[in-house]
């Protein structure tokens, strides 16, 4: 879970009310853990709707697969891909292992 905090400039007339007060504009960091890695950087932004945006943006590029192999992933995708082309263009022909249209040219 990632936290936002502003790293108070030595300017700051708040910074001794810690990192918790967020009412001023000194710069926005994030500080928790990601993928069961730390992350405490700057996040290079004032503004707390975009610091928000990017730890979202963070959060949500993890990509959770457990226990699977390549041999089931395949299908996954083939009918995850079907699903989404099945909105914009009609129904497609279901693709195939073995097909022309499978793998690489």
């Amino acid at each position: 879970m990632l936290k936002l905090w502003r790293r108070h400039l030595p300017e700051c007339p708040h910074i001794d009310k810690g990192r918790t007060w967020v009412k001023c504009a000194c710069p926005i960091w994030v500080d928790g853990s990601l993928d069961g890695r730390r992350v405490r950087h700057s996040l290079d932004t004032l503004n707390w709707q975009r610091a928000n945006q990017i730890v979202h943006d963070m959060e949500s590029d993890l990509v959770v697969v457990k226990n699977s192999s390549i041999s089931d992933a395949v299908p996954m995708f083939i009918s995850d891909c079907e699903r989404a082309c099945s909105h914009e263009m009609g129904r497609l022909a279901p693709i195939k292992p073995g097909s022309p249209t499978f793998g690489p040219d």
